[in-house]
């Protein structure tokens, strides 16, 4: 769906809420965003239907809705209120609603709250300034719908970053002999050395070369059991070209030098 149309912008501001609004329905025939800037409130509907919401969360009113805001007195509300028409609103809250508004990504949820705090900021009120105040609108919905509308991204995100792991797994198993960078493992994946570290760290709590090493060991292991190879040869073998520093690996992930663990 793309929404070709901005925003009309009819009111931006930062209000402190009135006790009279707690205690009364209300209704604007415009539609309203309310960006929840300090305090918590509950937006309220006659049929039954309440929304909580707290610092850094975002709800709207579709125009000509009957509704009233639940807070407590003594808290101090702050909320920046967009007042807006938009042709493309009935579109919208077809599948954005109060219920689902939040359920943002953190990256997300940011970028929206830095928007928000441009809109704060923007003092005209000429024409110019109502376009950049309904483009910067714009982004926000589009943003929300974009995000709730395409739920199999996280989920297609996670596939390729699980896929990207095991491919580097693979790599690394079968190349933990030669003398691996960073560098060599991410030209093969195709992807940059830094995507391809942070994605490793995130998806397996430890580092890429953590995991090589864990291989080299464990295979090290294997051969120093097996006993026909000399120390230095397992070293070799096992992509480490220092002797003393294989067997310095080797004590702190094993506990006991690589003469000790082949004898017993």
């Amino acid at each position: 769906m793309e929404f070709t149309q901005l925003p009309k912008i009819l009111n931006v501001r930062v209000i402190v809420f009135e006790t009279i609004w707690a205690l009364d329905f209300h209704v604007n025939h415009a539609h309203e965003l309310l960006h929840v800037l300090d305090g918590r409130f509950e937006l309220t509907f006659p049929d039954g239907r309440r929304y909580p919401a707290q610092s850094g969360d975002t709800l709207f009113v579709p125009g000509g809705t009957m509704h009233k805001d639940i807070f407590e007195f003594e808290d101090d509300l702050k909320i920046l209120y967009l007042n807006f028409q938009w042709e493309h609103f009935e579109e919208f809250s077809r599948t954005v609603t109060n219920a689902n508004i939040n359920k943002l990504s953190p990256d997300s949820r940011n970028e929206i709250r830095w928007i928000f705090e441009k809109l704060r900021e923007d003092r005209g009120g000429g024409e110019l300034d109502r376009l950049v105040a309904g483009a910067r609108v714009m982004n926000i919905l589009s943003l929300i719908h974009r995000e709730l509308n395409s739920p199999n991204e996280a989920e297609t995100e996670n596939d390729a970053r699980h896929e990207l792991i095991q491919a580097a797994r693979r790599y690394i198993e079968r190349n933990f002999a030669l003398p691996l960078r960073l560098e060599d493992i991410a030209v093969h994946l195709r992807v940059s050395p830094f995507h391809l570290s942070r994605m490793f760290s995130q998806e397996s709590d430890f580092s890429l070369f953590e995991y090589l090493s864990e291989v080299r060991i464990n295979e090290a292991k294997k051969l120093l059991r097996d006993g026909r190879l000399l120390v230095s040869e397992v070293a070799e073998r096992t992509g480490y070209d220092n002797g003393n520093y294989f067997a310095k690996v080797f004590r702190r992930k094993v506990g006991c030098s690589p003469g000790k663990y082949r004898s017993f």
